[in-house]
């Protein structure tokens, strides 16, 4: 299930009892979670507090929220992000989440590794519930 507004907030709890929280999406901002981007100041924030990325980390987070909650293939994320053809036997891209990850700090596991698939953000809000479980 795929969320989308042309400016302005979506309540998804409304469509899933088992999610509680507010997404902002446009194309300038977009917030799932405790992570926050902004794509005109290129910022990230996670719990409120500034994370540094690089380019490919920034981009690899921007496209798992859009995605989110779908699971996304190595071989699709190194495309859309890196824009050239993926190698199967390349760990780049896990090199790449694991860093990013690590700079989330206390919120790197809103991205999950679902084995044989690929990576999911899923969210949280203050309350536990988890933004991608639509049970």
């Amino acid at each position: 299930m795929r969320l989308e507004a042309e400016n302005g907030p979506i309540g998804i709890g409304e469509s899933s009892p088992s999610v509680r929280q507010e997404i902002w999406r446009d194309d300038r901002y977009l917030a799932l979670g405790p992570i926050e981007i902004s794509f005109d100041e290129f910022t990230v924030r996670a719990g409120g507090h500034p994370v540094p990325l690089t380019c490919m980390e920034f981009d690899t987070l921007a496209y798992l929220m859009r995605s989110a909650p779908r699971v996304v293939s190595q071989r699709e994320l190194f495309s859309s992000v890196a824009g050239s053809a993926y190698h199967a036997q390349s760990s780049l891209m896990r090199v790449h989440v694991s860093n990013l990850r690590r700079k989330l700090r206390g919120h790197g596991h809103v991205i999950q590794t679902v084995r044989g698939r690929g990576f999911q953000f899923v969210g949280t809000d203050a309350s536990g519930a988890v933004a991608g479980s639509f049970e």
